[in-house]
């Protein structure tokens, strides 16, 4: 799917009927994306999500962030029917859900089992070393304060 060239006026047009989208499937933003693939405007690069989410549902609260429920956000996906606000945990394990790993993540849910098992005979910084992480990382994982769900 190649990214389209936007005429003047174009972007918000479109970002006007996905508003009123009423289709099930995938509603794919055919301009501009960032390196993670998510759908931005040009100029300031808001994200699209956002600001069809905010037009759809209402503002949201200052930590909330926008859950895609088909888990196509990273490919552009702004239909107002798969957006919903959320909290960064909730948005973290949606993404986990639908793709099976959060994409900054450098462990995979079996190193994090690993690490756990491992924390009983080393040291967070022996740990940290091991799977390249710090051990603010390692600490966090032991007391379950991420990767909790695990």
């Amino acid at each position: 799917m190649g990214r389209k060239i936007a005429k003047k006026g174009e972007p918000a047009a479109f970002i006007d009927k996905a508003v009123i989208c009423d289709t099930a499937g995938c509603l794919y933003w055919p301009y501009a994306k960032n390196a993670g693939g998510c759908a931005i405007t040009s100029g300031k690069e808001q994200y699209v999500s956002r600001i069809i989410c905010e037009r759809v549902h209402g503002p949201p609260t200052p930590k909330s962030e926008v859950l895609h429920s088909c888990g196509n956000g990273h490919l552009g996906c702004v239909n107002p029917q798969h957006l919903r606000w959320g909290s960064r945990k909730e948005n973290v394990f949606d993404e986990i859900k639908h793709r099976g790993v959060f994409h900054t993540a450098k462990l995979s849910k079996s190193d994090v089992k690993r690490i756990r098992q491992l924390a009983v005979t080393k040291s967070h910084y022996q740990l940290a070393k091991m799977f390249g992480v710090g051990r603010t990382t390692i600490s966090g994982i032991v007391a379950r304060n991420w990767w909790s769900w695990l």
